[in-house]
């Protein structure tokens, strides 16, 4: 079976859990970057990696890697390439470039300089050319393209990886999938304790601990992906992966999760999020301001993602806020680790504890970070 470089991205700061992920599948590490960790395998790697992974964004295979600063040589290069290995001609393609390098000025022109050869491959072995007008997740090609350095893949997830299925209508400003499951691991939760989730907007975090603690993989709800679009990709492996991923869920989880928030539409919605995901049975829900959220005394985690307040004018009420958390985790949280996350620094200090830990994490473009706290009773707070 065919082997590849395989290069699996994620969001920045979220690297070293998606690498965590990699090794527990028992995968090489290759070499790791800021966004992206490289790997070994076959398509049959590629179909389990999408599965699997929790906290990545895409899974791509290197087709080339060459160096030029030249468009010509870049059109000879990538029309080496035996793209009817991969392509079909009656399923769209596009291309998505990141190119910093002198010679080109527009992302677009990149673009057309990579459809083109490709096209004009295909019309030299086959008399046709496939389609590449508008976007598609059927036939997805990445160009990165750094001063003399081009590295061109073929994208087999398709829409990217925090798309897991269950979240099948609009909330408002939801954290990813892909990021709520870096929260709970960089945590350190290990399913066998509580997982107190107040302020749980669309019920994100919550979800994604539940399905670690029944191994209900992430990818199983979706029906599309990019990988089952091309050519020579071996169906009766997608099928035994499909199968092995769900012999592996567990019948019963401990009822350990709970979520809470003051908005019941937004409970409402998170119950619907966690029926689709099929959880919905492992997480108590409850309306209620999140100091009052119900818990049992132990050991645990508390995970909050409370308001960044990026518009102007609401600064004092999330300086209560902030402090009413801090309050909230000294007279409830004790012998539990608590867990903030939040793209107001400002704020996490009105918080008023010692963290043990400062995590960096990016939502979308906002650098954030994941506060953890040892949570004491009395004095050692």
């Amino acid at each position: 079976m065919q082997e590849f470089s395989i290069l699996v991205t994620s969001a920045k700061g979220v690297t070293p859990y998606t690498e965590q992920e990699i090794e527990a599948l028992g995968l090489p590490i290759v070499e790791t970057f800021q966004a992206g960790i490289k790997t070994r395998g076959s398509w049959k790697t590629c179909i389990r990696l999408n599965l699997h992974l929790r906290t990545a964004q895409r899974v791509l295979i290197q087709l080339s890697q060459f160096r030029t600063k030249e468009p010509e040589v870049f059109y000879q290069q990538v029309k080496k390439i035996p793209w009817e290995r991969y392509l079909r001609l009656d399923k769209k393609f596009t291309v998505r470039t990141a190119v910093h390098t002198p010679k080109i000025k527009d992302t677009r022109y990149a673009g057309l300089k990579c459809k083109n050869p490709i096209a004009d491959r295909f019309r030299d072995v086959s008399g046709e050319r496939p389609d590449s007008t508008g976007e598609s997740n059927e036939g997805v090609v990445h160009v990165f393209w750094r001063d003399d350095h081009v590295e061109i893949y073929l994208d087999t997830s398709g829409d990217p990886l925090h798309k897991r299925g269950y979240r099948r209508f609009g909330g408002i400003a939801p954290m990813q999938e892909t990021l709520a499951a870096a929260i709970v691991m960089a945590a350190e939760w290990n399913g066998q304790v509580q997982l107190i989730n107040p302020m749980c907007g669309s019920g994100t975090i919550a979800i994604e601990a539940a399905m670690m603690a029944a191994n209900i993989p992430p990818g199983l709800s979706r029906r599309n992906w990019a990988f089952l679009h091309y050519r020579k990709v071996p169906m009766n492996l997608y099928r035994m992966e499909m199968e092995e991923a769900r012999n592996g869920i567990k019948e019963r989880v401990e009822k350990i999760l709970i979520a809470s928030d003051n908005d019941k539409k937004m409970i409402n919605m998170a119950r619907k999020y966690a029926r689709h995901a099929g959880v919905d049975e492992f997480i108590d829900f409850h309306t209620c301001d999140f100091e009052e959220t119900p818990f049992a005394e132990g050991p645990g985690l508390i995970a909050i993602n409370p308001p960044y307040g990026m518009r102007l004018g609401e600064e004092e009420n999330l300086e209560r806020l902030y402090g009413e958390i801090g309050d909230f985790f000294k007279q409830k949280g004790a012998g539990k680790t608590g867990a903030v996350f939040t793209g107001n620094l400002d704020m996490a200090k009105k918080i008023g504890l010692k963290t043990r830990q400062k995590i960096v994490m990016y939502n979308g473009a906002i650098e954030s970070r994941l506060l953890l706290y040892d949570l004491y009773s009395g004095s050692k707070i």
